[in-house]
């Protein structure tokens, strides 16, 4: 995993981070392979990158509602409009980097990735 993704102004791209992090590859790509600009990258929108990319993901999204859960390996975390990714015990997001604390009441969600 690529962390110098992170290091590109990436504002209004989370979801694009995510599965850009997932293929080590730029932002810029998975913006022009998906047709999904900035702020445009909704949950359905989201599955169907992940689908395009072949990456293997859970069927649907588990909701937390904001409880403590126990993360699988690897899963892209949902909250109000906002996507990260967990990998391995550290979270990665676009606008704060990577970190291994988190705050799970802004949970709303996550898809287990099989990777």
């Amino acid at each position: 995993m690529d962390t110098k993704i992170l290091s590109q102004p990436l504002e209004g791209f989370c979801g694009q981070a995510c599965i850009a992090l997932l293929k080590n590859i730029s932002v810029e790509d998975v913006v022009r392979h998906t047709k999904c600009g900035e702020n445009k990258m909704s949950g359905k929108k989201l599955f169907q990158a992940l689908d395009l990319y072949d990456i293997k993901r859970a069927e649907k999204m588990k909701y937390t509602k904001g409880k403590d859960v126990e993360l699988p390996q690897c899963c892209i975390l949902s909250e109000h409009g906002h996507f990260l990714l967990y990998y391995k015990g550290t979270f990665y997001d676009n606008i704060r980097g990577a970190f291994t604390e988190y705050d799970f009441s802004k949970l709303v969600a996550y898809s287990e990735i099989n990777i």
